[in-house]
């Protein structure tokens, strides 16, 4: 099912659309729609959102060299 939608785009971002639609052989709209599911899918946060931290219960596995290399890298951290 599809959705009529109305919407102002800057002249520049409307120009590109109807450039890239050209080059493509499609229709705006469709253009329009893959961009925005892009963007979607791109940002979009991951299932049982809530950041990493709620995720990892506050502890992220990683092995011991992992974390001797990051505090070693970060002034002061490791003398700490």
């Amino acid at each position: 099912m599809r959705t009529k939608v109305s919407t102002l785009l800057d002249e520049r971002v409307f120009r590109r659309v109807k450039l890239e639609a050209l080059r493509s052989h499609r229709q705006i709209s469709e253009v329009v729609g893959d961009a925005l599911v892009y963007y979607l899918d791109a940002t979009r946060a991951p299932s049982g959102a809530g950041g990493v931290v709620s995720r990892t219960f506050g502890a992220l596995a990683a092995p011991p060299e992992v974390v001797r290399q990051v505090l070693e890298e970060e002034d002061g951290l490791y003398d700490a």
